[in-house]
């Protein structure tokens, strides 16, 4: 079944839902492939309406690594040896990216360099 609607996409999530509560342990071999199925559709529906724009600024795609690790600024400020205060300034747009934090947030949140050096 091809999800086609926003309600079929919903249905679907409650689906997956369903099968992820039983737990990793009590889920049989054909809910695996119902859930496989069902992941694939929904990543399908979401591919085609649920497009997210890629970052066009340092800042936006450190905000998303950050997003995707799960990282609060005064994390990345530990892991880069950047004071929170500048870390925040920098992120805020009050503050030009220097070197240090270039260099950090592409060790840190692995960053490609021929974006960093596109956008300086």
């Amino acid at each position: 079944m091809k999800i086609k609607t926003e309600k079929q996409y919903n249905k679907t999530l409650d689906l997956i839902n369903e099968i992820m509560k039983k737990g990793e342990d009590n889920v049989s071999v054909k809910e695996l492939e119902t859930l496989q199925t069902l992941t694939d559709e929904v990543k399908e529906y979401e591919n085609q309406y649920y497009q997210f724009p890629a970052p066009k600024t340092i800042i936006e795609m450190v905000k998303i690594k950050m997003f995707e690790k799960d990282m609060t600024q005064t994390e990345l400020s530990k892991k880069t040896d950047i004071p929170l205060p500048k870390l925040n300034q920098i992120l805020k747009g009050n503050r030009k990216p220097d070197l240090d934090f270039l260099k950090g947030i592409y060790n840190t949140l692995n960053i490609p360099a021929d974006f960093i050096f596109s956008r300086i």
